[in-house]
């Protein structure tokens, strides 16, 4: 028997309104991450092209960063590491499900 037109048949319309409740979380951790990695390029860019922003990084990384939408945990310090052409950096990122530092 077919439904109303439009309407799914009961378990796939089931499964589409579990997806749709699942999917803003998803979609939020998207957009947030998005919005990390936009934060991110602009600190960037105005600590190479702005001598008073980058003045203030270099002076008090943490408050800058955190005013500058760079989220970090309460607490946590802020260290900017600059590549070289002889030293690159590699950051791991803690686990998230580990509370504390790994060391």
């Amino acid at each position: 028997m077919r439904g109303a037109p439009g309407m799914l048949p009961s378990p796939l319309r089931n499964l589409c309104e579990w997806e749709e409740n699942a999917m803003p979380d998803e979609k939020n951790r998207a957009d947030e991450s998005e919005r990390d990695r936009q934060a991110y390029a602009d600190v960037v860019a105005r600590y190479y092209g702005d001598p008073e922003f980058k003045a203030k990084v270099d002076a008090n990384p943490t408050e800058t960063l955190k005013a500058a939408g760079i989220a970090a945990p309460e607490g946590a310090k802020i260290k900017p590491l600059f590549d070289t052409r002889k030293r690159m950096h590699v950051v791991v990122p803690l686990p998230r499900n580990r509370a504390s530092d790994a060391g």
